[in-house]
């Protein structure tokens, strides 16, 4: 047994144990050999890859991470990585992946969710003995990193008076669509619109077209303007500066830019009505009007040439006449000039040698076009004497006087009284015809009344011409100012339309239209109005942009009246027809809820609706939240005395008898409906949400008006 051996081996039930020898005892003295179980046997793979089973990348963020492989010495591990993404590298030394994800690797729009998967597949092998080999999949999770949106748009665009200024909105959204979004335009004038492309929803358009009485030389500076021979364009222009705003409904976020529009004065020549032609017995009386486009000053009306024989004479048709001046000159504070004018023509001692023919007359008007000269147009009325006895058909325009400028909506419906009959027999038939031709489909006549449908707006003339059946013929000019289809029936008169008062008033009236005060004394400003809404901003600046007299003047027309304010006390002294309205209906304001409050905190009152009123009963407290204006905290009380003609709305309870927040009053056309305080400042509690809105739709139906 102790001959020499190369190699030795001990089997054993439970392992193997090998043994590499030499010449000597393999097994000294006093050794005992133990066996190790085969399941116990740590075994060290030839090649190993040490990697996760995923990694986790974001878009716009550096993933990294580094492996490890082991195969066997002397060899060397050599690591392939296929399938790499675009712009990934590997380090086959140092056996490290790197990778920036662009913003364009995850596509939500594609249905791929928020994260995609890349599976990358890693090769080992020896560099000496290819037999050693391995290879591995893992998957690269990335991560999307959603990107901010933006918008471009024109910082700066001009257009002429009568043309479309289109601003293009572009929304850049370069990585999943949000939206959808809303397009506005921060102090925006009336009558502009944003329209949503439907093949684009990134892309908006912002539309406005300029009536020709946008740019007055009024708002402007003297000698800022070049000279302008005819129509055209001048020098003056009116500078808006805007915001557009972007708004992302998903997630409320805003962006803004600022905008510039330049608006360029276009002067426009005047525009002449009268009768085209008149057959007249012995002398020609007619009446002609001229109207300036530019809405800045009346035109005059002249006679062009001489006429052969006889007098003309040309007196105003009003009994106040309108000099002939440059606005921003007239310096009178009565001075209240008109787009047009109105005169009586009176071509009289003609001889009888004139029987049977037609002469020409010809008048021109004028208007100063603001700078070095006029801009002037004419007319020519064919003149035809005949020195016959039988009078003229009969116009009757009592409904529609010469001097009254119609006011109609585009797309609407008027009828207007004008009786026509025979001079000399009502019963004989006239023939009746409406120029120009063009435009009798918006216009007809037919049994006494004229049927005005007009289709487009702007200011319009026509001609309705009678004939009798002998040939005499009698005609008058009319012209109607066609509103806009979406004209409002509300008004609300204030300067700043983004003021917390004028915002609250739009969320009840969502239709009404924001008027400056220094437009009421134009009669168009009120023209079709259902409502005139007075409010805290107006009442506070009493001494700078509101004209009283001018107020009381063009309320009389509208038939309803809102006054929401704490200052509506202050109204009685300032407007006298609102005064003597309030004294006739039994109205008075003793003053502010602070004066008869006895040191206590309005919150600590309950405001409730009049049994009267009809209004829904909340089921909580109301209060004030007095953050609309500065006066809110502080309510002015109204009190009816005697048998006074108006119905309280709200009451305060445990307050003097019959001193109320709100009264609901008739006047001659409507109603005149009163709160002391912001009526949009009523706080309701969690349960009455809709109560604000029952309560708007109530009062309109109260006072019989339609938004």
């Amino acid at each position: 047994m102790k001959s020499q051996m190369k190699f030795f081996n001990i089997f054993l039930g439970l392992g193997i144990v090998s043994f590499s020898g030499c010449n000597q005892n393999p097994t000294p003295e006093g050794v005992v050999l133990t066996a190790t179980p085969a399941a116990k046997v740590q075994r060290v793979a030839a090649v190993a890859l040490n990697l996760q089973n995923s990694y986790n990348c974001t878009e716009n963020l550096l993933c990294e991470f580094t492996i490890q492989a082991v195969v066997p010495a002397p060899g060397k591990p050599v690591v392939t990585v296929t399938n790499l993404p675009a712009g990934a590298t590997f380090d086959p030394v140092g056996l490290k992946f790197s990778w920036k994800p662009g913003f364009d690797v995850v596509d939500p729009s594609n249905g791929g969710g928020l994260v995609r998967i890349i599976p990358l597949e890693f090769q080992l092998k020896s560099d000496i003995n290819s037999t050693y080999n391995t290879i591995q999949t893992v998957d690269l999770k990335v991560q999307n990193t959603p990107q901010n949106w933006s918008f471009q748009t024109d910082p700066k665009l001009t257009v002429d008076e009568g043309s479309e200024l289109v601003q293009d909105v572009h929304i850049s959204n370069p990585d999943y669509p949000k939206g959808p979004f809303n397009v506005t335009v921060e102090g925006a004038p009336a009558g502009v619109q944003v329209v949503s492309d439907s093949l684009d929803p990134a892309h908006f358009q912002i539309k406005f077209t300029p009536d020709y009485s946008f740019v007055k030389s009024t708002d402007l500076e003297d000698g800022e303007s070049a000279h302008v021979s005819g129509k055209g364009i001048s020098s003056y222009y009116r500078s808006l500066d805007l915001n557009v705003v972007v708004r992302e409904s998903n997630s409320g976020n805003v962006r803004r830019l600022p905008t510039n529009w330049i608006v360029r004065d276009v002067r426009q020549l005047p525009v002449l009505s009268g009768p085209l032609a008149l057959q007249v017995r012995d002398e020609a009386f007619f009446n002609v009007r001229a109207d300036d486009l530019n809405y800045e000053a009346a035109p005059a009306i002249t006679l062009a040439s001489p006429v052969p024989f006889g007098d003309v004479q040309i007196s105003p048709a009003l009994q106040r006449t309108v000099t002939q001046r440059r606005l921003a000159r007239v310096s009178s504070p009565n001075f209240s000039p008109a787009p047009s004018s109105l005169v009586v023509v009176d071509w009289k001692n003609i001889p009888l040698s004139a029987a049977g023919k037609t002469y020409p007359l010809k008048l021109q008007s004028c208007i100063d076009n603001g700078l070095e000269g006029q801009l002037c147009q004419s007319m020519e009325v064919a003149v035809t004497f005949t020195f016959k006895g039988a009078p003229a058909p009969v116009i009757t325009r009592d409904a529609w006087p010469f001097t009254q400028t119609l006011y109609a909506k585009a797309g609407g419906k008027t009828q207007i009284s004008l009786p026509i009959v025979d001079g000399e027999d009502s019963t004989r038939a006239v023939d009746v015809a409406i120029y120009p031709e063009s435009i009798r489909n918006e216009f007809s006549w037919s049994g006494g009344v004229l049927t005005v449908s007009p289709q487009t707006e702007g200011l319009k003339q026509i001609k309705v011409v009678a004939t009798s059946t002998r040939g005499q013929a009698q005609s008058e000019s009319f012209v109607i100012d066609v509103l806009p289809a979406d004209w409002s029936s509300v008004v609300v008169l204030s300067d700043d339309a983004q003021k917390p008062e004028i915002q609250a008033i739009l969320k009840a009236f969502p239709s009404a239209s924001v008027v400056h005060p220094v437009f009421q004394k134009e009669a168009r400003t009120f023209a079709l109005r259902n409502i005139v809404l007075v409010t805290t901003e107006m009442l506070q600046a009493l001494s700078t942009s509101v004209d009283w007299k001018a107020f009381d003047q063009r309320i009389k027309g509208v038939p309803n009246l809102w006054v929401s304010s704490a200052l509506v006390d202050s109204l009685q002294t300032h407007s006298a027809y609102f005064s003597g309205l309030m004294t006739a209906s039994g109205v008075s304001f003793p003053g502010k809820f602070s004066k008869y409050a006895g040191g206590e905190k309005l919150s600590s009152f309950e405001i409730y609706p009049n049994a009267l009123s009809n209004l829904d009963k909340p089921s909580a407290l109301i209060k004030l939240a007095g953050t609309l204006t500065s006066y809110s905290s502080d309510p002015s009380l109204i009190h009816l005395f005697g048998a006074s003609i108006c119905t309280s709305l709200l009451d305060l309870k445990g307050m003097v008898a019959n001193y109320t927040l709100a009264v609901s009053c008739p006047k001659e056309n409507g109603s005149v409906v009163l709160f002391g305080t912001e009526f949009s400042d009523l706080q309701f509690g969690p349960n009455d949400g809709q109560l604000f809105s029952s309560w708007t739709s109530k009062l309109l139906k109260y006072v019989g008006a339609r938004r």
